[in-house]
């Protein structure tokens, strides 16, 4: 079964209150669930800046802090798209046990032949 779970707010509380709800909804399932969020991360800047940027991003997921994430984004201006279904995600699963996250893959759109001065960031971070 999959369930999409569509974020349209940054609204300190009710981004609680979702991932709240999510964590308890997991708790009652027998069934062990796979939690997923999806979003770029870095927009339209030099591949180097981005690279900088996205690091701090995902120093903040794989610390399983999503408070800490919206507070990078913010603090540098990062146009991440889901930072708000990220934060919920991390939320939710720093409630259910998680502890940290491990980045398993990194890239920028210039790498796969992209413009250099208008870079996207993408990674892969599984979180246990």
């Amino acid at each position: 079964m999959v369930v999409p779970i569509v974020v349209g707010t940054h609204e300190e509380a009710q981004g609680s209150q979702l991932a709240d709800g999510l964590a308890q909804v997991v708790r009652l399932l027998e069934e062990p669930v796979l939690l997923i969020a999806s979003s770029t991360l870095s927009h339209y800047s030099r591949a180097d800046r981005v690279a900088i940027q996205d690091g701090r991003l995902i120093d903040a997921i794989c610390a399983v802090d999503g408070t800490r994430l919206l507070r990078e984004a913010a603090a540098h201006g990062v146009a991440m798209c889901g930072d708000g279904p990220v934060r919920v995600v991390l939320d939710a699963a720093r409630q259910l046990g998680a502890q940290q996250g491990t980045c398993v893959a990194y890239a920028t759109s210039a790498e796969a032949g992209g413009d250099p001065n208008s870079a996207i960031g993408y990674a892969g971070v599984v979180i246990r």
